[in-house]
């Protein structure tokens, strides 16, 4: 059972999950870069509010994807770090 695991392995598995959900998320936000850049290239030069809109919205999704990929660099050079 799970008592008679160290503590080390208990980490080492959420350690595990929280790089998979930030990798499902990065995923998840290339994802919708890609989708806000359809729909600003669809509406430039005819639909400005909705370009505008949706330029908003692509600028906020890329800030994102930045960040994720920062979390998941930070996490990949500790791990670096912790093997010596």
């Amino acid at each position: 059972p799970e008592m008679s695991r160290g503590l080390g392995d208990v980490y080492k598995r959420q350690d595990e999950y929280v790089e998979t959900l930030l990798r499902q998320n990065l995923t998840a936000e290339r994802c919708a870069v890609a989708r806000y850049q359809q729909i600003c290239d669809m509406c430039y030069g005819k639909d400005y509010d909705t370009f505008r809109v949706s330029a908003k919205i692509l600028k906020e999704e890329l800030e994102h994807e930045q960040e994720i990929g920062d979390y998941i660099d930070d996490i990949e050079e500790t791990k670096k770090h912790m093997r010596g």
